[in-house]
């Protein structure tokens, strides 16, 4: 499936392309690339990390991998992880771990996949005890949304 696409420059300028989110082609993308150098960025290792705010606005969690679909654009589909099995001791674990992780509450707790509703277990887990910790903070699963139901609801 094909979306045809009108972009916009800054200048006002308009230019149609077309573009396929199933298998990300694109076409009538005219993107110059001037040659040069770009400027030196800090190198990162293990032990020489960029560094991280322990005051984060957004916590982000992944649950893990797994998804219920295979869809070819995504560049988490071919991961064959048994998202079924779910520990709950890696909740307690994080939980536990979690306030010298961080040291300010956050805004905003996301939760993501794969497909986070695979991990049912560990979000009825997770969900009420960081509700509880950050009882200000606003929660939002990054979702298919196929594996919703009214219990999940």
């Amino acid at each position: 499936m094909w979306f045809d696409l009108t972009l916009e420059a800054r200048d006002g300028s308009r230019h149609p392309a077309r573009y396929n989110p199933h298998t990300s082609e694109a076409e009538g993308l005219a993107l110059p690339v001037k040659p040069g150098t770009f400027a030196s960025v800090p190198r990162v290792a293990k032990d020489q990390p960029l560094g991280k705010s322990r005051a984060p606005r957004v916590l982000k969690i992944q649950l893990g991998l797994s998804c219920n679909y295979a869809c070819s654009y995504c560049s988490q589909a071919f991961q064959i992880a048994d998202a079924t099995v779910s520990k709950l001791a890696d909740v307690e674990h994080f939980l536990t771990e979690l306030d010298g992780w961080i040291t300010e509450a956050p805004e905003k707790i996301e939760l993501w996949g794969g497909e986070p509703f695979l991990y049912w277990a560990k979000i009825k887990r997770l969900i009420p005890a960081l509700s509880e910790r950050f009882p200000g903070a606003q929660f939002l699963v990054i979702t298919n949304g196929s594996l919703l139901d009214t219990e999940k609801l």
